[in-house]
């Protein structure tokens, strides 16, 4: 017993049993900071008192329990494991303090990520939270699949569509990411819409065509009810694929021409609304080339990937 109150002190702290038993991992959380998951109680059915065990044997702290209560003490013991914070937790807590109320930011985080993400962001009018992917289907057998309503629970408001690597490593057709971007309008969720050319195609000269051909696809079978409704709920995200994850961005020149014909394209299909609709630039966006995008004409905004993960560099975007 001796023993154990030595080694007890450095690890360990005797709390009250019935809040422990309430809710072990918010308790700690409050007294920490750290999250913990239970592992193991012993005798604590009637204890008063516990021994709390942080990552220690719980061999010898039930021997001490078993002394303890020989001498009639009411005690039991309480093992937990102490967990780091997850990455997007960090990320989503970093971006709800640091993130200007006059930038709107939408993050979309693995799914098993969306639901701690969006508890961060509660009461932040400019913060949000999407999806990745999601299938077209209110329900069906389709395994491995995300269903709307499974985002809607996780708390996410956007989903993605057409994002290039959905396109390209998944082999998504302009017509499912149709399906994808109808289905979730009429789910209620905003859509960031995903377009842009291979190299060979804008090599070749075809950046209009490939653009026009997706934009079509995705927007002319809305009934026309629907596209009265896309200011505030689509957003398009230009991403030159051959920029993507490369280091390679695209030049002023390049992204200017690129966005102009976007918005002429929009403007063809849906009307005067289109210039409603935000574009967002997406390729190898980083801190030191953020200002000068944003800075483009019909560049409302950024599509960012690897620099958005470290917490500082995506503030300094969002800070552009």
């Amino acid at each position: 017993a001796y023993y154990m109150e030595a080694k007890m002190a450095q690890a360990q702290a005797m709390v009250n049993a019935k809040q422990v038993i309430l809710d072990v991992g918010k308790r700690f959380a409050a007294l920490t900071g750290r999250q913990y998951g239970l592992l193991e109680r012993y005798r604590m059915e009637d204890a008063e008192e516990a021994i709390v065990l942080i990552g220690s044997s719980a061999g010898t702290a039930r021997v001490c329990v078993d002394v303890l209560r020989a001498q009639g003490r009411r005690v039991g013991m309480i093992k937990v494991r102490v967990y780091r914070p997850f990455p997007a937790e960090e990320l989503a807590e970093a971006l709800a303090d640091g993130t200007p109320h006059d930038r709107l930011v939408l993050v979309f985080p693995p799914f098993t990520d969306i639901t701690a993400v969006a508890e961060a962001f509660t009461g932040k009018k400019n913060l949000a939270v999407g999806g990745q992917n999601f299938y077209p289907a209110e329900q069906g057998a389709f395994t491995g699949e995300i269903s709307a309503d499974m985002l809607r629970d996780t708390g996410a408001t956007w989903v993605l569509a057409g994002h290039s690597e959905r396109r390209h490593i998944f082999d998504e057709s302009d017509e499912l990411v149709a399906r994808k971007t109808a289905f979730a309008l009429t789910q209620d969720f905003k859509v960031m819409l995903c377009v842009g050319e291979m190299l060979h195609e804008r090599e070749a000269g075809q950046l209009r065509d490939v653009l026009a051909r997706q934009l079509a696809t995705a927007l002319e079978p809305l009934p026309e009810a629907l596209r009265g409704t896309l200011p505030g709920r689509l957003a398009l995200a230009y991403e030159p694929v051959w920029a993507i994850g490369t280091g390679k961005v695209a030049g002023p020149v390049e992204v200017q021409e690129a966005h102009a014909v976007l918005r002429a394209l929009l403007t063809d299909l849906i009307g005067a609304t289109a210039a409603e609709l935000p574009i967002l630039y997406g390729g190898s966006v980083k801190p030191d080339n953020a200002s000068a995008l944003v800075g483009l004409d019909n560049v409302d905004g950024l599509l960012v990937g690897g620099a958005s993960l470290e917490a500082q560099s995506f503030l300094q975007i969002i800070g552009s």
